[in-house]
């Protein structure tokens, strides 16, 4: 596919898609979800995603996002993807109830693994908390691999 074609379906479609989540009932599936994600960060302004997987857990549905990181976008790139993985969540055919994102950064150091609840993030990304850091405290366990 050209890059030009590629770049003006990633402008048009994707935020076109995630603008009507609320009006329209949107269904689907594991890889209709994974081509977006890929077309979503292929874009050369978004982070490197490394990897991504759909799985199973004690809690339902979970989505697992493998990023690469430089730290001075840190605070910025932890909110664009749980935003991305939220969004998605509500047109999958089963929603996710965990999220979990690992970011690896280019300087070698431990990945940083920070798992989410959706049905916190639901909250938050709907208005109910507005302040980040409330987002950040009550939402998102931190921690390394």
């Amino acid at each position: 596919m050209p890059k030009q074609f590629k770049f003006i379906n990633f402008i048009i479609i994707i935020p076109f898609l995630f603008q009507n989540i609320n009006s329209q009932n949107i269904q689907l599936n594991e890889d209709q979800l994974k081509t977006i994600l890929l077309s979503y960060f292929s874009d050369i302004t978004m982070p490197n995603l490394l990897g991504h997987q759909f799985f199973k857990s004690k809690k339902g549905t979970a989505v697992q996002l493998d990023i690469e990181i430089i730290e001075e976008n840190l605070n910025d790139t932890i909110y664009l993807c749980f935003e991305t993985l939220n969004k998605l969540s509500k047109v999958s055919n089963e929603p996710f109830s965990q999220l979990f994102v690992i970011f690896h950064f280019k300087s070698n150091e431990l990945p940083l693994v920070i798992n989410a609840d959706n049905n916190c993030l639901n909250k938050f990304f709907n208005s109910t908390i507005v302040d980040k850091s409330d987002w950040k405290n009550n939402c998102l366990d931190i921690g390394n691999l």
